[in-house]
């Protein structure tokens, strides 16, 4: 997945991609249709990793990519998402999945690899590529979006 660079100086920082992951947070939109997708990221270790569900889903055409917003604050406060607010460029699938997180809400936490791994950080993806399988068996649920 290419990521536009508008992701660089990307938040927050794995302490250390061998036993951190991110996860995410959809906020509900209310509606699947919805254009503007807002999320949240948290770093973890991920031994102590709250419950979440993990999304598989078909990456799908390189040329189809969308916009999400990216509402981190300094705090670590979901709520508060007015402090840092980043553009992230993912594959429309990608998009659609989020969409229909925000609208059925399954869970407070998901793990979605084209977001929670930095595709730029070359090191940081060797790390948590490798960890794929085990951050799958370990998910509460994994969730398989098909198209």
């Amino acid at each position: 997945m290419q990521i536009n660079t508008r992701n660089e100086g990307f938040l927050p920082i794995l302490p250390n991609p061998a036993t951190h992951i991110r996860l995410l947070i959809v906020f509900a939109c209310g509606q699947a249709d919805v254009s503007d997708i807002q999320i949240s990221l948290i770093s973890v270790p991920f031994l102590d990793a709250p419950a979440y569900h993990a999304v598989s889903y078909t990456w799908g055409d390189s040329g189809s990519e969308e916009d999400i917003t990216i509402c981190n604050s300094d705090n670590g406060d979901s709520k508060d998402r007015s402090n840092d607010r980043r553009q992230m460029t993912v594959r429309k699938n990608c998009a659609n999945v989020l969409r229909q997180l925000a609208h059925f809400k399954t869970a407070n936490y998901y793990w979605v690899d084209a977001i929670c791994i930095d595709q730029i950080n070359d090191t940081e993806k060797s790390h948590q590529v490798a960890m794929m399988g085990e951050i799958f068996s370990r998910a509460d649920c994994v969730l398989s979006c098909v198209g």
